[in-house]
């Protein structure tokens, strides 16, 4: 009996060690990255439908293989007809050749290298036309987005080939409703299908989360950050003329003058195009190539980058602040800066913009992050004679996307992040929802700025004898003209309640008609 007992157990134990070494053995790896912890488990990627993965070795260059599985994925889905792929210069429709690379101005991509995330964006025409038709609100889940990304999970490296689920994206913004629902769906079954049919050698295994997000409570996912009246007589004709402003998006950050800063322009660089005249002013918004480009000193000669020496702006300088910290930064270059879908209520405009200042940081704090990027911004009508221009709230995108960032961390990750020299500018003291709130911020600033925005011209006569508000405040009523004597006279005509004086005049200005 006691032999028996023996035989048993040491026949239990080879049958123990024969399963353990079995799913240990990670070659099978079908069969245990379908066991892997799916990443819509992660709370704040529910929105992420794990498509398909494999496994690479560890000395294996994650951004190398990223880059590829996303070249890879794009050819697949620009050889079919039925997709549009963003690419740096737009959407390209048309295959993609061998020898062709995607060189991505995306923002996102770049900030990514370390990690390895990659994102691609496309457009469904069909299915998009047919959405808009009946449900103009599901524009919030456009355009649809893969992540390419890297983890390790049970000592594996593992690329995951991940899509932004457009039905639970939608939902978030109220985007999903009945008549929107079954071509969102539709929408998101094609793109699946697709990953299949572009990266055949990894393990395809859909992971759609049955599981619905949270939504941060107390936070409107939209807000608006301006209404227009247009038409007839008004300064703006539609839509469209408001959103083309608002993408200009003139702001004066610094002015491009000798004595001011150190740039010098004697070509016709497009890059440094708007340098050349003296007034004309660096953009609050920008496309990500034009601000590497200010920002880094380069300019593209014959299709390559040359760094001109002298034009980088220094780091940690008080002008690399004032163009980081007031810059909104569009995803991509013109002229796809500025999306349309056309709807059953018209035509709604589409920027897709990020801060230079924040997001990095936050986006560095794990690749589940990028869900949140980019914010989006729309232009649309909302009466015969009115647009609203309505912003993806800020706060609400970090509190739903990066609930597992605490102040705590965010506070411990600044040393690192200011000793980066390439990080350029100081990251300052802020909370998660006071960085959502500089966000906001900017872009209000930068909607304000491009809508009410007069072009300057030395046609006018003596345009150069124009100071600015700022200059008054600072110079004379702040600065008192630098102890010279000086007289501000109020330029109304009539009654002092009739002209607005006793409410709106420059303090201390004078109006000796005013009875």
């Amino acid at each position: 009996m006691r032999n028996l007992c023996i035989n048993l157990f040491i026949l239990l134990a080879i049958v123990i060690s024969s399963v353990t070494a079995w799913a240990l053995d990670w070659s099978h790896s079908s069969f245990n990255l379908k066991r892997l912890p799916p990443l819509h488990l992660t709370y704040n990627a529910v929105d992420l439908v794990d498509v398909a993965r494999f496994t690479i070795d560890d000395n294996a260059n994650v951004v190398a293989v990223t880059d590829g599985v996303i070249k890879q994925l794009g050819d697949a889905l620009t050889q079919d007809g039925r997709f549009q792929v963003f690419k740096n210069d737009g959407i390209a429709a048309s295959p993609i050749s061998a020898t062709a690379t995607y060189s991505y101005g995306n923002f996102l991509v770049k900030v990514a290298e370390s990690t390895g995330v990659r994102m691609l964006e496309v457009r469904i025409p069909d299915v998009e036309k047919n959405a808009l038709a009946v449900a103009p609100e599901a524009v919030v889940a456009m355009p649809f987005r893969f992540l390419v990304l890297s983890s390790r999970m049970y000592g594996l490296r593992l690329v995951h080939i991940c899509l932004v689920n457009p039905v639970s994206y939608a939902e978030q913004f109220g985007g999903l409703t009945p008549a929107s629902s079954p071509y969102l769906e539709q929408a998101r079954d094609m793109l699946l299908k697709m990953v299949a049919k572009a990266v055949p050698t990894a393990f395809y295994d859909p992971q759609v989360s049955a599981h619905k997000a949270m939504p941060p409570r107390n936070l409107a996912s939209l807000v608006v950050l301006s209404e227009v009246e247009v038409g007839q007589g008004k300064r703006f004709a539609n839509a469209e003329a408001v959103a083309t402003a608002i993408k200009k998006g003139d702001l004066i950050l610094f002015k491009g003058t000798p004595d001011e800063h150190a740039y010098q322009v004697g070509g016709s660089s497009p890059d440094y195009e708007y340098l050349k005249d003296p007034y004309v002013f660096f953009k609050g918004f920008l496309s990500f190539s034009r601000f590497s480009a200010i920002k880094d000193g380069w300019v593209m000669q014959d299709g390559k980058k040359v760094t001109v020496n002298g034009w980088a702006i220094p780091d940690k300088s008080d002008r690399m602040l004032t163009l980081v910290s007031n810059s909104v930064i569009h995803t991509y270059n013109d002229p796809y800066q500025l999306l349309r879908y056309d709807t059953a209520i018209g035509p709604i405009f589409q920027m897709q913009v990020f801060s230079g200042y924040i997001h990095p940081l936050l986006m560095n704090m794990g690749v589940w992050h990028f869900g949140s990027l980019p914010v989006s911004v729309f232009v649309l009508n909302t009466a015969a004679n009115k647009v609203a221009v309505v912003a993806q709230n800020p706060g609400f995108l970090v509190e739903r996307y990066m609930q597992d960032v605490s102040d705590e961390q965010l506070a411990a990750a600044k040393p690192a992040w200011n000793a980066n020299p390439k990080n350029k500018t100081d990251w300052p003291e802020m909370t998660r929802l006071e960085m959502a709130e500089y966000i906001l911020n900017s872009l209000q600033k930068l909607v304000t700025a491009g809508i009410s925005y007069v072009p300057y011209t030395n046609k006018w006569p003596r345009a150069d004898r124009l100071v600015s508000p700022k200059w008054v405040k600072e110079t004379l009523l702040d600065g008192n003209n630098n102890g010279k004597p000086y007289l501000i006279v109020e330029a109304g005509w009539g009654p002092a309640e009739a002209t607005g004086y006793d409410k709106g005049h420059i303090p201390g200005a004078l109006a000796p008609w005013h009875p």
